[in-house]
């Protein structure tokens, strides 16, 4: 996959990175967005994003998001089964 984007960069409460791909962005989210709200931006300083915690909050480019979801989903799902033992979006 062509990445649209070739450095992020990525800032939380903790750390400020330098993300190469859509599945570096995914991981700095779920690692970082445990300690509270993440920005990513474009190297510009234009935002690309941000989250509630490890879940999307405001993205600007909407393909991006779709292609984001597709690896950010089973990682947010893997880290609620290790904290609650299920995902939400699991039908219980």
């Amino acid at each position: 996959m062509t990445e649209e984007y070739p450095v992020l960069i990525g800032h939380s409460v903790r750390t400020e990175k330098k993300l190469f791909d859509i599945e570096q962005v995914a991981d700095f989210i779920c690692e970082q967005g445990m300690y509270g709200e993440v920005t990513v931006e474009k190297p510009n300083g234009s935002l690309l994003l941000t989250t509630y915690g490890i879940y999307l909050d405001k993205i600007t480019d909407l393909k991006y998001r779709a292609k984001l979801l597709e690896i950010l989903v089973p990682k947010q799902q893997a880290l609620e089964k290790a904290e609650f033992g299920f995902a939400f979006g699991e039908i219980m």
